[in-house]
């Protein structure tokens, strides 16, 4: 569904992509700066305005409340919509450090968590938008970034970060802590968990997904 075009149910340059858990599809409209929703059959139901944005703008549920949350980096920060579209709150920084919020997740207590690309960084908050804690960090060690993007929770809680730059996926534990590193030999943008814990990982470079299994 979709296809090239401002009207509704038409896109221009679709980047996130969320399933709510009231099966309604909610699509990133990138240059009609909207969030765009469709059944899970293609079918048009809404949309709502976003802010101008020039960047990648991430989009994720909150499969709790069935919130809807998505990154404005041009204003540093979150809009957290209810599913009707109304916006319910924005999520900053306390000390603006969040600088470029790309891609976003909502772990399973509901804490929202942010990859910024240029402060090399995620960032956690809890699921009222009060700040938790941050970690990573610019360079290429165990838990240094590069551009973070792609980022997602498994059911173990571990947190996985697609390290764009430094072409890895790095898992750490739910506090933030390194695991340990999954070399892809290209540079990973967005990633997400299977249900038998596989992981799937895009290259924007390569133009493939690759599948990894759980080992």
């Amino acid at each position: 569904f979709g296809g090239y075009g401002s009207k509704p149910g038409k896109f221009r340059d679709p980047r996130g992509v969320v399933v709510s858990p009231s099966n309604e599809i909610f699509v990133t409209d990138l240059y009609n700066r909207r969030v765009q929703v469709h059944s899970t059959e293609g079918v048009y139901v809404r949309h709502f305005p976003t802010v101008k944005i020039d960047y990648d703008r991430g989009i994720a549920v909150n499969m709790r409340t069935n919130h809807i949350l998505v990154t404005d980096p041009e204003q540093r920060e979150v809009h957290v919509f209810r599913p009707d579209g109304s916006l319910l709150r924005t999520v900053r920084h306390p000390r603006d450090e969040m600088t470029r919020p790309t891609y976003i997740t909502v772990d399973g207590e509901g804490n929202i968590l942010v990859s910024d690309g240029r402060s090399n960084s995620v960032y956690v908050y809890g699921e009222s938008g009060k700040f938790l804690f941050q970690f990573g960090g610019e360079g290429s060690g165990q838990g240094q970034m590069s551009d973070p993007r792609g980022i997602c929770t498994d059911s173990s809680g571990h947190i996985l970060v697609a390290d764009y730059g430094n072409e890895r996926i790095q898992i750490f534990t739910r506090h933030g802590e390194f695991v340990r590193t999954v070399r892809t030999g290209s540079r990973p943008t967005g990633l997400a968990v299977g249900p038998e814990g596989q992981l799937v990982v895009t290259s924007y470079w390569c133009d493939n997904v690759t599948v990894y299994p759980n080992d």
